[in-house]
């Protein structure tokens, strides 16, 4: 199954066959269909290039709200450049009707991961942060999704999240609880739910909430180091940390929370020194990197060397984690606030998500 969209409502069966020309596409072959029409995937015949067209039949753009939303799930979906929110390369039209065009996802939705058997725990944070981030980027402009689920959740081959259909999109000021409670309404006993809402809290360094939520959800697991470093009780991070380490030395999460731990005892040296294991872990092309730089940034943060700590916040800024509203209240940043450099930094950050609320403002008109 590739890019499939399933939307509500009903509309009269159409069909575009195959070397059928929109512009310049070139259709292959039907991949879905939904309450907007079908979504072909489709030959880009100028940058040679797979695409999916989501093809709009003319008696639903003769519909006024449903044209509505065809034209603001692209507007929407566009304004945001983040690796786990679909590509939209362009809107059109021609005589067989309105199209979106956007990246071709090879791999399956959610909901057909699911049907396959239980997510491991670990396979099911990976997608829940992954969704979260992108969650985050669209809230920081001051969208809300308003429609997640599985079936708008599409997990390409090589592991990447792709979140899908902004048609119900939203401006709106409220937290991104919303689109947690959306999940937990979908399907609270859920992996994604679940993973979902602890992650959130998590993401906010809501340390009490995460705690509550996460005991609740998840009985029978042990606390996580996360919550014993945030709130600074070192002995029994290092306790639970060994404690990991012994039954899976290969988590990819424990030289970032050990790492943290020596900085948090104030051995900068050799939490410095635990850089080149966390990087080794995650590089560049990895799906955390952005989570990686964020801590090696809290790292010298906390060491109060505001030049390098600033320039990994400039690093996971730009490759996936423009989270403003962590940096303006994580505890670890607070030894550098007053540093020219970080008062700089949190300036273009509070300008950019300013510029993407005036930007979605416009999108979701």
């Amino acid at each position: 199954m590739n890019c499939r969209d399933q939307l509500d409502g009903s509309v009269e069966e159409m069909t575009i066959t195959s070397g059928t020309h929109l512009g310049r596409y070139e259709i292959r072959s039907k991949i879905g269909a939904g309450g907007m029409g079908e979504v072909d995937l489709a030959q880009d015949t100028k940058l040679d290039r797979k695409v999916a067209l989501k093809i709009l039949p003319a008696d639903v753009a003769a519909h006024p709200d449903r044209m509505k939303r065809f034209v603001q799930e692209a507007k929407a979906a566009s304004a945001l450049n983040h690796p786990n929110i679909i590509t939209i390369h362009e809107i059109d039209e021609t005589d067989s009707g309105h199209f979106i065009a956007t990246e071709f996802i090879d791999g399956e939705t959610l909901r057909e991961r699911q049907s396959k058997g239980s997510l491991r725990l670990a396979e099911s944070l990976d997608i829940a942060t992954q969704i979260a981030s992108a969650l985050s980027a669209a809230h920081a402009a001051g969208n809300v999704h308003r429609d997640v689920k599985p079936e708008n959740v599409m997990i390409r081959r090589d592991g990447i999240v792709k979140v899908l259909d902004f048609g119900l999109a939203k401006l709106t000021a409220p937290a991104l609880a919303r689109e947690i409670q959306r999940a937990l309404e979908i399907d609270p006993t859920s992996e994604f739910a679940k993973s979902l809402t602890v992650f959130q809290y998590q993401m906010l360094g809501k340390y009490d909430e995460w705690l509550a939520a996460y005991r609740k959800l998840y009985p029978d697991e042990p606390i996580s180091a996360w919550y014993f470093l945030g709130k600074g009780r070192l002995e029994e991070a290092q306790k639970r940390l060994e404690e990991r380490s012994a039954k899976q030395p290969d988590d990819i999460e424990l030289p970032r929370q050990k790492a943290l731990l020596l900085a948090l005892k104030g051995d900068f040296n050799a939490a410095k020194v635990a850089i080149s294991s966390i990087l080794s872990k995650h590089p560049l092309k990895d799906l955390n990197y952005h989570h990686a730089a964020y801590d090696i940034a809290c790292i010298y943060a906390l060491e109060g060397k505001s030049n390098e700590a600033v320039k990994w916040l400039r690093e996971a800024a730009a490759t996936g984690f423009p989270c403003y509203p962590l940096f303006a209240r994580d505890a670890y940043l607070n030894r550098i606030r007053q540093a020219p450099e970080f008062i700089q930094f949190m300036t273009e950050m509070k300008a950019q998500n300013e510029r993407y609320r005036r930007e979605f403002e416009g999108a979701t008109q």
